[in-house]
């Protein structure tokens, strides 16, 4: 099966690159070969390299007076047959002579074969026989070289039992990287593997462990095929950042190089601009362009930026993100205020349709590379022939071609009505329509209420924007009148819109003179809203144009100078495809509005560098977007030392005046703005210091009172850094802002904020490392705006890390405390379905006959599982303080107390004497009180009114003789317990173990591990709940394990059990006992075997319906056998085979079979 799929792999992939080039591309893989040969009469000429074009060779003799003749020339081998010679004078039997020629790069062996025959001794005929021997197989070492390194494995299998039908498995894996030859390299990943999980958003690398592709490269052209990033941003319109699944081709000739591209979308670009919250590190939810949420990141996609500075992802970095729910949490490095811009730039998964791109990109260069042109198409299209979770019939169409581009146009009501289930007299929907007057107008209102008489009605809701709705979602598939056009969802059915956007871009640079550039670029947008519908596509097509001039002359009395110069227009209609303004662009201009309208910008400025390290710059411009216009200048000066031990310090000044006026609102603005830094690195210490002012008045009309969005500041941050301080890094930065706003008409005083950042890290030293952050700020506001409803404001966000292992590692301890304020969700349950035996849960059916599947109607089960649990947030957050704490103490005298050979009693006592201890407290509180969770006031945690999620565990272990492998113990004492609050209910668990493990090797081939373990197990909920119970239990594990030969285990298990759940009426006792059988047998060669069987035995006080599946074990009541067989072979040093069976009979239920087997090879 291998050998075959080599085979076909190798066949598509040398297809597949030809195929993939145009004629030019073919051409250019020729390669011009000369090589020095030595002939003499009756040889046959081995040229260097095989596959020689025809008509290419050209032969020329060094040796004099000779003249060659050309008999033949095999051009697949490489070989040419000289006839004759003829030499006008000299010696001819040995002749000196070059062959030019041109030829691929490759080279073949001549034949492959898996057999030789070969003569071998026969002792018993005493004579010689032919026998077949193994060949070189067919490989790829055997095909391309070495020099391909790969890895991965290819694997089939079957699973078939009693309870499920026949079904296939298979696997495979395959990464590869290396030379095809000396020109043509390759890289790539595949597997027919579906991984649908997302990597954690918490480190600043991702791994991609779904990402399949094939990239072959030659000298002058590429082919990827599979997954990509596909990058452009040489240009203003033609910009594009999209992760895609499909080909990419590129090539190269000269000066000119091009690309082209089909791929399928995985994602919809989308970028969000927001504020942050006071006291909030998040966090805060993405959404799609509709407003909608959650939404599916793609990840790796994600660009964040916090005034207009890129972050970085990871813990130790700026921010985290959930990529299943788009929600990114900033991190206690990072301190956001209601003064931070935060600015998203993301692409997530849109399900309505299936979308492709094509691109086409060509770029060159004239007249010695003084002339670069180039050229770009882009087209995103979704397939209104392949909906995605949806169906669409005749009349859905037709809404959709008579929507235009409204989208609330193309919807339908999703109210209907149903009636009564007659089998259980109630209602057959799950909402009540009930008939009110709101306003003075008559309104039907329907409430969830299933399993009511009246709940007649199936509603489906859509999302249609904040505020424009009239209901909200409380749970998954539970929503709640509140209010007209007070909620975000409706009772419609939306039908998505098609959509088409495609892109021209050309552009232009020109270097007339050495010194100077001038460019230009156009774009044409075309930008169809519903692909479906002829209407309103008059607004479909717009374009933008730009010009530039950048001129840089130099002189040696006066410096350098850079000026620049630079026209853009873009009409109302013009569309572009991703970012094509810089992050702040609103706030360079004072600009308020989105709409879309025709845009002019003018803009030219130059810079002076009189020496290497100043610099002075100053820049003008112009902005007009329909009725509103701006103006702004700017300047400044930087002064950057080119020495570490200069005495100049490093100085950057930047001034800014915008002033604005929106005609059609009557708005009027000017916006001054100063920013300032000093740094001077002094060796041991660099101190620093940063300020900051802004004013900005925004008046309507005449009049002069000031608007809301007026503001004024100061913001003074002084600072040092000590960078290597006796092994140790520290920093401090304390800040001063006063704060101004409008009130009454004008600018007044608002708040006074100081914040203080701290920082320390000690490097590793002497078996001890640690680092802290600390961050605190106080935001104090006046009385003016305390009497309007503003609050004085304290945040604290800490990060505490330290490990410390002296005494040779014989104490190890880990410490981390982490705290900081966010917002949380509460939490709600939701049941999906999965395949028969891949889910932990099963459906027991509608028992409250309320049409609903309701949590209390799923239970665990250990083998028929076709559910499994997920646990996702709810769209209200609620503001918190959430703390991470954790201390891990490891001790081990044998590290440091040396064995002696008469060591006193006491001694030997610490030595065979190790513990380990551990404390963990997470925490997410509303508490008001922060000081008692920053202080870890313990009788304000898990509290049923403050906390939302929260958990506590404290573990003791004590070891005598742990390393000892004839006798040890451990002693253990866990406590665990938790509160959540969810979206129904609240529900509190507690969970303690004390247990005993005791490990002897009776004799050498004879092992016993005996466990005693007292368990309580109680959880409790504010509604009824199949969870709740209240168990107590006592366990006795004995596991007696016989190897008489190292290839040959036998073990025997017994396990026996009391439990108790005193949470029902009348308390349930369950008496379990369980023996286990089984054997290990290791062969010779690499196999092994195991077989297993298992008895058990269940029995309860009295009768019982149900019982919590914590209470057994998942052991169901009476008699129940469980055997297992399992075999491993591997066949060959890269191939192995598996074999499993599983076998059960419960009392009342069908004997169940379960067979498995697969093979993988790998390679």
């Amino acid at each position: 099966m291998s050998r075959r799929i080599r085979i076909v792999f190798l066949t598509l992939l040398l297809c597949a690159v030809p195929a993939a080039m145009p004629a030019q591309q073919v051409e250019s893989l020729w390669i011009s070969v000369t090589d020095t040969l030595r002939w003499q009469p009756g040889d046959t000429l081995q040229l260097s390299h095989q596959f020689v074009q025809d008509g290419s060779l050209s032969l020329q003799t060094i040796t004099p007076y000779i003249q060659l003749k050309v008999a033949s020339v095999d051009l697949r081998r490489g070989r040419v047959i000289l006839s004759s010679i003829a030499s006008t004078e000299g010696d001819s039997t040995a002749v000196l002579l070059t062959a030019a020629y041109r030829a691929l790069p490759w080279s073949f062996p001549e034949r492959f074969r898996r057999r030789l025959l070969v003569l071998r001794n026969d002792s018993t005929l005493g004579d010689s026989i032919r026998v077949a021997a193994p060949s070189q197989p067919l490989n790829m070492e055997s095909i391309f070289g070495t020099e391909l390194e790969k890895s991965g494995y290819i694997g089939r299998g079957f699973t078939v039992g009693s309870n499920r039908d026949l079904s296939i498995n298979s696997g495979f894996r395959l990464q590869m990287a290396g030379k095809l030859s000396d020109d043509i390299t390759i890289t790539g990943a595949l597997t027919d593997e579906n991984t649908p999980i997302q990597p954690e958003g918490n480190t600043r690398t991702i791994q991609e462990l779904d990402r399949v592709y094939i990239n072959i490269a030659g000298r002058n052209m590429s082919a990827t095929l599979g997954d990509f990033h596909l990058r452009y941003d040489d240009t203003e319109f033609g910009r594009y950042n999209r992760k895609l699944s499909g080909v990419l081709g590129e090539a190269r000739h000269g000066s000119a190089q091009g690309a082209v591209s089909f791929a399928t979308l995985n994602g919809t670009y989308h970028s969000l601009q927001f504020n942050g919250i006071d006291g909030v590190q998040g966090p805060y939810r993405l959404t799609g362009r509709n407003g909608e949420q959650p939404v599916l990141v793609l990840a790796g996609t994600e660009k964040v930026f916090i005034d207009g500075v890129e972050m970085v992802r990871g813990e130790n970095h700026d921010y985290v993100i959930e990529y299943a729910n788009g929600e990114i949490t900033f991190t206690p490095k990072r301190l956001i205020t209601a003064y931070s811009r935060v600015t998203v730039d993301y692409e997530y998964a849109e399900r309505e349709y299936v979308r492709s791109m094509l691109t086409a990109d060509v770029s060159g260069t004239l007249f010695d590379e003084r002339i670069t042109v180039g050229a770009r198409y882009i087209r995103e299209a979704d397939d209104d022939d392949s909906p995605i979770d949806l169906d669409f019939d005749d009349d859905d169409r037709a809404l959709l071609a008579s929507a235009g581009d409204d989208a609330q146009r193309a919807s339908r009501s999703g109210i209907t009505w149903v009636g009564i289930d007659t089998a259980r007299g109630t209602g057959a929907g799950q909402y009540v329509r009930v008939d009110t007057v709101i306003d003075g107008s008559d309104y039907a209102v329907y409430r969830y209420a299933p399993g009511t008489d009246s709940a007649t009605y199936v509603l489906s809701f859509s999302f249609v924007g904040a505020g424009r709705g009239d209901y909200s979602r409380k749970t998954v598939g539970t929503f709640a009148f509140v209010g007209i056009n007070r909620g975000d969802y409706a009772p419609l059915r939306l039908l998505p819109l098609p959509r088409l956007h495609q892109l021209m871009d050309v552009h232009m640079s020109a270097q007339p003179l050495k010194q100077l550039t001038l460019g230009a670029e156009l774009g044409v947008s075309d930008r169809d809203m519903n692909r479906l519908s002829d209407a309103d596509d008059g607004d479909n097509t717009g374009a933008a144009y730009r010009l530039s001039m950048n001129w840089k002359p130099e002189s040696r009395r006066l410096g350098s100078f850079d000026v620049f110069a630079r026209w853009r227009e873009t009409e109302a209609r013009f569309s572009p495809i991703d970012r094509i303004n810089a992050i702040e662009f609103g706030r360079k201009w004072d600009l308020q509005s989105t709409a879309a309208q025709r845009e002019r910008i003018a803009e030219g400025g130059a810079a002076w560098k009189p020496w290497s390290h100043t610099q002075f710059r100053a820049s003008a411009g112009s902005m007009q977007r329909g009725e509103f216009s701006s103006l702004r200048v700017d300047g400044g000066i930087t002064v950057q030392p080119g020495r570490q031990d200069s005495a100049l310090p490093a100085l950057a000044y930047t001034i800014e005046y915008i002033d604005s006026d929106d005609r059609p609102s009557d708005l009027r603005g000017n916006w001054l703005r100063q920013l300032g830094e000093a740094t001077y690195d002094a060796g041991f210490a660099q101190p620093r210091l940063r300020v900051e002012q802004e004013r900005r008045r925004s008046m309507m009309g005449e009049r002069d009172s000031l608007l809301p969005n007026s503001l004024g500041f100061v913001d003074i941050r002084p600072g040092i850094s000590f960078p290597a301080f006796w092994n140790m890094r520290f920093t401090a930065d304390v800040g001063l802002r006063i704060e101004d706003a409008m009130l009454a008409g004008d600018l007044q005083r608002q708040s006074t904020d100081l914040l203080q950042i701290y920082g320390w890290e000690l490097k590793p030293w002497q078996d001890l490392s640690s680092s802290v952050s600390i961050t605190v700020r106080d935001r104090r506001y006046s009385d003016a705006f305390q009497l309007a409803g503003s609050k004085d404001l304290q945040t604290v966000l800490t990060r505490a890390q330290t490990r410390y292992a002296p005494l040779n590692g014989g104490l190890q301890t880990d410490l981390l405390y982490e705290v900081s304020t966010e917002r949380t969700s509460r939490l709600q349950r939701v049941f999906l379905n999965v395949p028969y035996g891949q889910g932990n849960y099963e459906y027991l059916g509608d028992l409250n006959e309320n049409g609903v599947q309701d949590e209390e109607e799923f239970e665990l089960t250990r083998y028929e599982g076709d559910y499994v649990l997920l646990t996702l947030p709810t769209d209200e957050l609620f503001p918190v303080i959430d703390l991470k704490s954790s201390l891990r103490v490891r001790l081990r005298p044998h590290r440091f107390i040396e064995e002696e050979s008469r060591a006193p009693l006491w001694k030997s006592l610490l030595r065979a004497l190790s513990t380990e201890s551990f404390v963990r407290i997470d925490e997410k509180s509303e508490e008001e009180s922060t000081s008692d969770i920053y202080l870890l006031k313990l009788s304000r945690f898990l509290n049923d009114s403050t906390t939302l999620r929260g958990f506590q565990n404290l573990r003791q272990d004590v070891f005598l003789f742990e390393r000892s492998p004839g006798f040890s113990l451990r002693f253990r004492f866990d406590e665990r317990r938790g509160f959540s609050q969810f979206a129904l209910s609240s529900e509190r668990s507690y969970r303690r173990e004390r247990s005993l493990r005791a490990k002897t090797q009776l004799v050498r081939e004879i092992g016993l591990q005996t466990d005693l373990i007292f368990m309580d197990d109680r959880v409790s909920s504010t509604i009824f709940s199949s969870r709740a119970r209240d168990i107590n239990s006592s366990n006795l594990i004995a596991d007696l394990s016989y190897r008489p030969w190292s290839t040959l285990e036998i073990g025997f298990v017994l396990d026996t059990k009391s439990a108790t759940d005193s949470y029902p009426d009348e308390a349930i006792e369950a008496s379990i006992t369980s023996l286990t059988l089984r054997s290990i047998a290791s062969f010779d060669g690499p196999g092994r075997l195991r077989a297993e069987i298992e008895r058990n035995d269940v029995s309860f006080s009295t009768e019982v319906d149900r019982f919590p599946f914590e209470l057994t074990g998942g052991r169901a009541e009476g008699r129940s056998w469980v055997w297992r067989l399992n075999f491993d072979y591997r066949l060959t040093s890269f191939m192995q085979a598996t074999v499993s069976y599983l076998g059960r009979s419960e009392s009342d239920r069908d004997t169940i079979h379960i067979a498995r087997a697969e093979v993988k090879a790998f390679f």
